[in-house]
């Protein structure tokens, strides 16, 4: 079974942006406007020989206010339950925040392999403000999603994390049929795919415009 890295963190930390960073692609909207990523968002990637699937999701709401808060609350935790390792994303720029302590602790409640990552490190001379995360890891992982510094350490110790792949002597399938479902705002695109998915995949609400990315599944 392909290893699940799940990628996690306030709104607009930077967690779309190393998501993008470790699959190749941009696939993830990134927008300097906080709530823009929703729902899970699923990509392939691959590091020293050792294939998994990244998820980025949306950013811990400070409080939940509404049904659309509480959704995205529940796709993030969705992500942690099914992930073998948790990248805790965090912004070195704004330095630790109380309820980034509350999280730290709900993540380690969870039993999973967590690595604090604390984003918008663009060079060595920023590295002082790890200091900061002391609290939450011993060994806070610096990183630039947007330049790539320090991702290639946070993978390296990351893929070591994964369970031994299991032997199997099945002859590979063939590649899956891709179908796209697409439609005006608010004509019940999520509904059709959670239903045909049999799970909640994708946040459902009354609002246009819920879904922003391109959902993979």
């Amino acid at each position: 079974m392909t290893p699940i890295v799940a990628i996690v963190g306030r709104q607009n930390v930077g967690k779309s942006t190393l998501f993008n960073r470790i699959i190749g692609q941009k696939k993830a909207i990134t927008l300097d406007v906080s709530g823009v990523t929703r729902d899970r968002h699923y990509g392939h990637a691959s590091w020293n020989g050792k294939e998994f699937v990244c998820v980025d999701t949306g950013g811990f709401p400070s409080e939940v206010k509404g049904s659309l808060e509480k959704k995205v609350s529940e796709q993030i935790e969705l992500a942690i339950h099914e992930a073998e390792v948790i990248l805790f994303v965090v912004d070195g720029r704004s330095g630790l925040l109380p309820e980034e302590k509350e999280i730290g602790q709900r993540l380690r409640m969870s039993g999973k392999t967590v690595f604090v990552v604390v984003s918008k490190i663009d060079e060595p001379m920023h590295e002082g403000r790890l200091a900061d995360f002391y609290p939450l890891s011993k060994n806070p992982m610096p990183v630039s999603g947007e330049h790539g510094y320090g991702v290639a350490d946070l993978l390296d110790q990351v893929v070591e994390k994964f369970p031994l792949p299991e032997t199997t002597t099945e002859k590979p399938e063939s590649g899956p049929i891709r179908i796209a479902i697409l439609g005006r705002p608010n004509v019940g695109k999520s509904s059709l795919l959670n239903e045909l998915l049999g799970e909640n995949r994708v946040v459902v609400h009354d609002m246009p415009g819920t879904t922003r990315d391109a959902t993979l599944t």
